[in-house]
């Protein structure tokens, strides 16, 4: 057997060898899978804000880079990359503030008409029971006939208390744990916007150490392509939207 031969099988028998594994180890290697998700999530989420932020950022980038100051010459890049930042923060929030405000007042005009209608609503509900009750008098009968153990009501209402309870400090907690990975999302996107230049050519560095050049070329057109169809879809989306 050639050496070529020997490292093709010795692939196979690792590949093999790791799949049984994972197969036996299904809950376990879940487990390690779903930790690693929690750890990398804020990162993730903060990969895709950046993307998102890029694309009004990289407009405001453009019209700023024409500009010149008083003496001709043209504005820092850093001074122009922080301020097209912060407009494309600003225009994010604002739009979210429009739909907020679009919005909360529709819901909250729903819930008060609900609560307006309420007592219409107990009327109806309360002539509808009269009415089923005098067309079909066995209902009367089985209410009658129904029997509640107070004490066992009563333990079960505790049951549900303390669930609640428990439920709530977990919800707290999923809260306070999203605001965490939210603030972390935040700063990591920043950071990415504020360095992406400086990380696009670490990136293409770093695949072409370790690839041929026409696989490092490829996979940085893919990128390149991948980045413009994005760009283009979620633009559209945002006319869309806003029309």
């Amino acid at each position: 057997m050639s050496k070529e031969d020997m490292k093709k099988w010795i692939k196979i028998i690792l590949v093999a060898l790791a799949g049984y594994l994972i197969v036996s180890n299904v809950a376990v290697v879940g487990n390690i899978i779903g930790k690693i998700m929690n750890i990398i999530s804020p990162f993730v989420v903060g990969a895709a804000i950046a993307f998102i932020l890029n694309v009004p950022m990289s407009f405001f980038e453009r019209k700023l880079g024409s500009l010149k100051s008083k003496k001709g010459k043209k504005l820092n890049k850093n001074f122009i990359r922080t301020i097209s930042l912060v407009l494309a923060i600003l225009v994010i929030v604002f739009i979210l503030s429009l739909i907020i405000k679009l919005i909360v007042p529709e819901i909250v005009n729903i819930v008060s008409l609900l609560i307006e209608n309420f007592p219409y609503y107990a009327e109806e509900i309360k002539s509808f029971a009269t009415t089923l009750t005098e067309d079909y008098p066995e209902v009367t009968d089985v209410i009658n006939n129904i029997e509640i153990d107070k004490a066992k009501l009563q333990t079960q209402v505790k049951d549900i208390g303390t669930k609640f309870l428990t439920t709530s400090v977990s919800v707290v907690g999923n809260v306070v744990g999203s605001i965490v990975n939210l603030i972390v999302s935040l700063v990591f996107s920043i950071y990415i916007l504020t360095s992406k230049d400086k990380l696009k050519e670490q990136a293409k560095k770093i695949l072409h150490a370790y690839l041929t050049k026409e696989k490092a070329e490829g996979i940085i057109e893919l990128g390149r392509i991948s980045r413009n169809i994005f760009q283009n879809f979620i633009t559209g989306q945002r006319t869309e939207a806003t029309i």
